[in-house]
């Protein structure tokens, strides 16, 4: 009898285990479920390149003089760039991040400049090029001394370029410039993450004008020095989900540096 009732209970405890091992692996199993969830969500909610709602509170200039309140951060005067046989050196403009001081304090415009790596602090020039971020550019007649700033508003150019060849044509000089000119994607900051745009300039800093149509996001670009074009390649959000992937348009526009700089869209049946 003692052994039936051992018998009875040892089935019992291993049908109660069996329960609990089911049980946990179930719990487990929602648990990771909801992670992934939360993971992927988190990551795509953050990586939009543009948010079609609306924010009133966006910043759209900034200061010259604005003042510093984070020790780590400081502002800079690159070297200046003087492209051949041309009466303006370029001074971009930059800001620094000294990853050696430490400071709990954090200002506003930093907060909306996104300053946290130190893609700033490295620039390379080329003959008629210059990589490197900059907040502004700052011109300066060589002969004259007078300067003049490329714009008052909050932009984060990447790149410039002296379009040579079409000056050799046209006897225009022009710079054609890569940059981000605004919080597209609404998390305030101007970083890598918001859309590209393409601007052209003279070589003074005057007639900053944009290319590139709103929402669009610069792709590529080549200069037809023959002729005198500019195309350039962008994107565009189709589908309205705040990405730029294969589901969207893909647009190719030209601009006539030696008539009218009119922007003409390219459409061919596909």
């Amino acid at each position: 009898m003692q052994k039936k009732q051992s018998k009875i209970y040892s089935y019992q405890l291993k049908t109660i285990s069996k329960q609990l091992s089911t049980f946990n692996k179930t719990v487990f199993y929602i648990g990771i479920y909801f992670i992934l969830i939360m993971f992927f969500t988190g990551c795509f909610s953050d990586n939009r390149n543009i948010s079609y709602e609306e924010d009133e509170n966006i910043e759209e200039s900034i200061e010259q003089n604005d003042i510093m309140t984070d020790s780590s951060f400081m502002k800079m005067i690159n070297m200046p760039i003087h492209f051949d046989s041309l009466d303006y050196i370029i001074y971009p403009l930059s800001i620094f991040k000294n990853n050696d001081r430490k400071s709990s304090k954090r200002s506003y415009d930093y907060e909306k400049w996104d300053y946290n790596s130190n893609y700033d602090n490295y620039n390379y020039e080329t003959y008629d090029e210059y990589s490197g971020g900059f907040y502004n550019l700052v011109f300066q007649n060589s002969k004259t001394g007078e300067i003049k700033y490329l714009t008052d508003k909050r932009i984060r150019g990447s790149s410039f370029r002296y379009l040579r060849e079409i000056y050799h044509k046209t006897g225009k000089k022009y710079l054609l410039l890569e940059l981000k000119d605004a919080d597209t994607n609404k998390d305030g900051l101007i970083d890598y993450k918001d859309i590209t745009s393409l601007y052209i300039c003279d070589i003074s800093g005057n007639n900053f004008t944009k290319l590139s149509p709103e929402n669009e996001n610069l792709v590529n670009w080549k200069i037809d020095n023959q002729i005198g074009k500019i195309y350039f390649q962008t994107q565009k959000d189709i589908n309205k989900d705040g990405f730029f992937d294969t589901a969207d348009s893909t647009l190719l526009y030209f601009i006539d540096v030696t008539k009218n700089m009119k922007i003409t869209k390219i459409n061919f049946k596909l």
